[in-house]
């Protein structure tokens, strides 16, 4: 049987030495499950019954016992040796990763189980304590949460959204909002809040974690896991008190997911003029070589300058003179670099441009999200199709904010 994945959160780091020391007290777990079987049993079951399962518990015991033996062999490790990173000052890259017991979740702790569980006559197995029926199960039993977008990053997004709407300030004007989506790639993509990964390794976290999510299926997954409890979240942070204690009026709500829809119909724009261009590589490698002859002629004028500024401390007027039409010539080339730079990233946005929604961002935004795409389809075209697909979510996501603005302007004139 394979084993779990194990995912880790930005609040592992926290946990991780508590739990390094628990390996045995899991397999005491175990025991205590055990009698919990046993006590449900006893108390549940006819005199009968309770004599013939009194015989299954000395060989659920003993398994117990064999599989505690086999934890304490597995996780008994003596000293380890200090820690490369505090030894070197963490200047060595590739340390080996720290070491996992064998069982620290509650899933594996099901395996392990599944693999020692005697089978019943008939093909029965005891599966751990029993619990009695509940009847008030909360609407989202039964749902699972993605492994590595966490149900704290929906969360987390609700807040970050709502936090970044900005009222007016006076009657009569317009609120505004002010995330972006470099915004949201510094905390989420960097930050990687709400996020999970495998390992100690960040930036190979991060990779991984792209890895996961940016294909048109999982994209499409994740929404539909999450899209519903989304709204939700949102709703409840749009009507919560705000650091400042006040609260938004229904015309500030409204105007909240009025806003939030036009930008997400703007990325959705941007992401399908992205998706359904067809030499979308080679524009972006020709807007990296404008701006790399602009940074390289940048670079020349400079040494040019200072090689001027030394032939003239050091007396040398004829040096200094060849020097100064050298200067004059590259500062024209600069500039002239500058100009065609500035010009291919025009005619580039007004490709981009050429979907209507994408006009509801500015250039600048333009410009971040084909630079972020680029990113993840870098060596592999196909991934494109992911681009399309995150189009349609947020087309659809914007639906669903129109929808909830509606809902708030109904509700406020009734």
């Amino acid at each position: 049987m394979s084993k779990p994945n194990r995912y880790r959160t930005d609040n592992d780091e926290r946990e991780e030495e508590a739990r390094k020391g628990h390996h045995h007290g899991l397999a005491l777990l175990i025991l205590v499950l055990l009698a919990g079987v046993v006590g449900w049993f006893w108390l549940a079951r006819d005199p009968e019954s309770r004599d013939a399962f009194t015989r299954r518990v000395s060989e659920l015991e003993q398994s117990a016992i064999t599989l505690m033996s086999d934890l304490v062999s597995r996780t008994s490790t003596p000293p380890s040796p200090p820690d490369v990173g505090s030894v070197a000052g963490n200047s060595l890259p590739g340390a080996p990763p720290k070491y996992r017991s064998p069982i620290e979740t509650p899933a594996e702790l099901d395996e392990a189980l599944s693999e020692q569980r005697p089978v019943q006559p008939g093909g029965a197995e005891v599966r751990g304590p029993v619990a009695p029926t509940d009847t008030g199960a909360p609407a989202d039993a039964g749902r699972r949460d993605d492994p590595v977008v966490r149900i704290a990053f929906i969360d987390d997004l609700a807040s970050w959204l709502v936090s970044h709407y900005v009222p007016a300030a006076t009657q009569g004007r317009n609120g505004r909002i002010s995330a972006s989506l470099q915004g949201a790639n510094l905390r989420y993509g960097l930050g990687m809040t709400g996020l999970a990964w495998i390992g100690d390794d960040l930036p190979a976290g991060r990779s991984a974690a792209l890895e996961h999510v940016f294909t048109p299926d999982m994209l499409n997954a994740i929404y539909r896991l999450y899209v519903d409890r989304f709204m939700e979240a949102v709703t409840r942070s749009a009507t919560a008190p705000l650091p400042s204690g006040k609260t938004l009026t229904p015309a500030q709500r409204s105007e909240f997911f009025r806003l939030y829809a036009r930008h997400f119909r703007g990325v959705a724009g941007a992401l399908q003029a992205i998706a359904s261009m067809p030499d979308f590589n080679r524009q972006m490698e020709e807007l990296h070589a404008a701006a790399q002859r602009v940074v390289d002629a940048n670079a020349q004028y400079s040494e040019l300058t200072f090689a001027a500024d030394q032939a003239r401390s050091d007396g040398e007027p004829a040096r200094y003179a060849a020097l100064r039409q050298q200067m004059e010539a590259k500062g024209k080339q600069y500039q002239q670099a500058v100009i065609a730079r500035e010009q291919s990233r025009a005619a580039f946005v007004q490709r981009l441009k050429g979907t209507a929604d994408a006009r509801y961002l500015d250039d600048d935004s333009l410009l971040y999200a084909a630079s972020w795409i680029e990113r993840r389809v870098h060596g592999n075209p196909g991934k494109l199709a992911a681009a399309g697909q995150a189009a349609n979510l947020f087309r659809d996501l914007a639906g669903q904010f129109e929808a909830a603005e509606k809902a708030v302007s109904s509700g406020a004139s009734s």
